[in-house]
């Protein structure tokens, strides 16, 4: 590959390789290459492998930044006769196979033909429309209650090389969204075979919060300063999404990495976000930790929520109706939860899930 800078320009640029599957952003942080001051052009040989290949669609991008301004090129390759891919499957990144899991009840996918790309002036109103939903989103939530359902996964590497994914335990707390703050009670914790009401010990571990308000505004308030991309457009049930690729910088972001109570780091981040064409609301966000210090113990990170209508008192919100948390701990092992929300209710309100089929 040659990339040609600016030689007359004050800084040096950088090129950076992703790798994307079916849409997916895989080995985790992208390569940062700062290219010769002064010259021409110069020219980059680099290899990548693929753990476990899995059927898809490939594709290697390469951005070259320089003085504010950007370029890019890619190239596209299919891989069959590996193993199948799963809609939701976003941890290949971290170089291991996901267990058997539900594939939730959002399904999006993206036409074998491709939609033709909106107007610059309707991705432009969609992202504003959006920023504005995402930022009054937590304060127009009705005070409620719901149950969330929370599967966890370890998988551990042996010394040949290779591990297995293992049930840990799962566990039900009761959600408590009041006066816009979420609080959690242990319900049920279930461990080997028996239940407990109050082992709160066990319940360390792969643990997320804010997906009530914060995760969204997070990402769209203006001091992230989020660098959005229009990607594709997707179909969800009889409507589309479009889908942004976006990235926020450590210096901007609020995305904690908590490897204990005191032991605390921010790093920035990146993913998608599906955007209701119509609606203009989030119905799926993804993020993924960048810049994680090197020998924390935490290496990396990865969140998947999906929001759907839900009605409180015969009035639809749009709510999280599910997650994924996936931590990867040193170089042996990952954490994985799976989350559902359920039993929504507003002070003895009834749920009812719009378009839901199980």
């Amino acid at each position: 590959m040659n990339a040609h800078s600016a030689p007359q320009a004050a800084e040096s640029s950088t090129l950076k390789i992703q790798i994307y599957r079916d849409g997916k952003p895989l080995g985790g942080e992208p390569m940062i290459l700062p290219q010769t001051r002064g010259s021409e052009f110069a020219s980059y040989l680099t290899r990548f492998s693929i753990n476990a290949p899995v059927n898809g669609l490939y594709e290697v991008k390469a951005v070259l930044s320089q003085g504010g301004k950007s370029a890019e090129a890619s190239t596209t390759f299919e891989v069959t006769g590996g193993q199948p891919s799963g809609d939701t499957e976003i941890a290949s990144v971290l170089d291991a196979q996901l267990p058997p899991h539900s594939s939730g009840p959002l399904a999006i996918t993206i036409p074998a033909n491709p939609i033709e790309r909106p107007l610059v002036q309707e991705i432009n109103s969609i992202l504003a429309d959006a920023t504005k939903y995402a930022m009054t989103y937590g304060d127009s939530l009705p005070n409620f209650m719901c149950e969330q359902m929370t599967d966890r996964y370890t998988y551990r590497v042996n010394l040949g090389g290779t591990g297995q994914w293992n049930h840990k335990d799962e566990f039900a707390e009761q959600l408590t969204y009041f006066e816009h703050e979420e609080n959690r009670t242990l319900l049920e914790m279930e461990q080997n075979g028996s239940t407990s009401s109050h082992d709160t010990e066990n319940l360390r571990g792969a643990v997320s919060d804010g997906e009530f308000g914060f995760t969204l505004s997070g990402l769209f308030r203006p001091s992230s300063k989020a660098d959005f991309q229009w990607k594709e457009t997707g179909v969800l049930g009889d409507g589309t999404v479009q889908v942004f690729d976006y990235r926020v910088s450590p210096e901007h972001s609020t995305f904690n990495l908590r490897a204990s109570l005191n032991d605390v780091v921010t790093v920035g981040y990146h993913g998608q976000v599906y955007i209701d064409t119509v609606t203009r609301m989030v119905r799926r966000m993804t993020k993924e930790a960048d810049h994680v210090p090197p020998k924390y113990p935490i290496q990396a990170a990865l969140i998947s929520v999906d929001y759907d209508f839900v009605v409180l008192n015969d009035h639809d919100y749009m709510l999280p109706i599910s997650a994924q948390v996936i931590l990867k701990r040193g170089n042996r092992q990952l954490d994985m939860n799976e989350i559902r929300f359920r039993n929504f209710r507003r002070f003895g309100s009834n749920l009812r899930i719009l378009n839901y089929v199980p």
